[in-house]
């Protein structure tokens, strides 16, 4: 984002538009009982879904469902690069008429590009989880103008949460079933203003962290002010507040590592919008293709989980195939008892 946009979001306090999908593994995860008659019912509907989903969206079927629509995970959905954004923009035919309307009014085409591919992957990612087809998805605005599910138009998604985020040339969103979730995407660029802005804007531990990590405009000190800046985001994403609630009430903190260990601090200021303790927070910091891109997740999870993440972009429509070790994702940094447990390629 060009430091003048990114110094209007923080003028004005409208909240950052983003685009990312991940769904963590819990270790305790909850199964719900069905009988006879609703798991015969249920699969039925699922596989009229899958064959309208067919006829609407061809690519659908690389994900496989999971059965029951019970996520015992956090899952990250990211794609990477122009050609994986530009499959995923060619099925925008899943997406409603409001989605349509917002990307035609975006002026540049890389823009609408990034739009539709973000919101064909989180209809994609959802659709493995809940039991309707990637076009039958319906979302409201809630108090904060955060997306959410419609439960009125789609009463058996559950309390299946999502958040979102993109880009330049990278979409990606996260799933778990009724958690507070945020994420957040940023990729490499020169910057002259990060110790500028991480002054003006963060705690003051933050900003001594990013003025110590190099010198002035280094790839360095760009570096830590991706990672910090995407693990506020990610955080005050998952609190459903947004920039209004600005940035310098709360503090990150990387140690040691790699991979490093996430400490959150949270002030003492009473107005700060959480009633969760900050041990009860897990956090992630993902690198995409070593340092090109860095990505964190915020979830509100006391028992911890593990990230599961899929890849898309391969091209393929096969089954999501899990991988031992793929190249171009690692954990950077993460609170305790957060890991990343497996990659696919979707």
């Amino acid at each position: 984002m060009p430091t003048s946009a990114l110094l209007r979001k923080f003028r004005d306090r409208d909240p950052l538009v983003v685009v990312i999908a991940i769904i963590i593994e819990y270790p305790h995860g909850r199964d719900r009982d069905h009988d006879n008659d609703n798991d015969n019912d249920n699969d039925l509907r699922r596989s009229q879904d899958i064959r309208t989903a067919a006829l609407v969206d061809p690519d659908y079927g690389g994900l496989q469902r999971v059965r029951g629509g019970v996520m015992r995970a956090v899952e990250i959905h990211i794609a990477t690069g122009t050609q994986a954004l530009a499959r995923l923009a060619a099925g925008a035919a899943v997406l409603d008429a409001e989605e349509q309307a917002r990307a035609a009014r975006l002026r540049v085409a890389a823009d609408r590009t990034m739009y539709r591919a973000a919101h064909v992957l989180l209809r994609r990612a959802l659709s493995r989880q809940g039991p309707y087809a990637p076009a039958q998805w319906r979302f409201v605005r809630g108090a904060q103008g955060r997306p959410e599910i419609d439960t009125t138009a789609c009463p058996d998604a559950g309390s299946l949460r999502f958040n979102l985020a993109h880009t330049p040339a990278l979409v990606c969103c996260a799933l778990v079933q009724g958690r507070p979730v945020g994420i957040d995407a940023e990729c490499r660029r020169p910057m002259q203003d990060a110790r500028a802005i991480a002054e003006r804007f963060f705690a003051v531990e933050e900003a001594a962290a990013v003025a110590a990590s190099g010198s002035p405009g280094s790839a360095a000190e760009a570096a830590t002010f991706r990672a910090l800046w995407t693990l506020k985001e990610a955080y005050i994403k998952a609190l459903g507040r947004g920039l209004t609630m600005g940035l310098d009430g709360f503090a990150f903190r990387l140690v040691d590592g790699p991979p490093a260990r996430i400490e959150l601090h949270i002030g003492d200021d009473a107005a700060h919008p959480t009633a969760h303790p900050r041990a009860h927070w897990r956090c992630a910091l993902l690198r995409v293709d070593g340092e090109r891109c860095t990505l964190a997740v915020a979830l509100l999870a006391a028992e911890g989980g593990r990230l599961q993440a899929f890849l898309h972009g391969s091209g393929s429509s096969q089954p999501a195939v899990p991988q031992a070790a793929p190249p171009g994702l690692d954990l950077a940094a993460s609170t305790p008892g957060v890991e990343l447990s497996s990659i696919h390629y979707a």
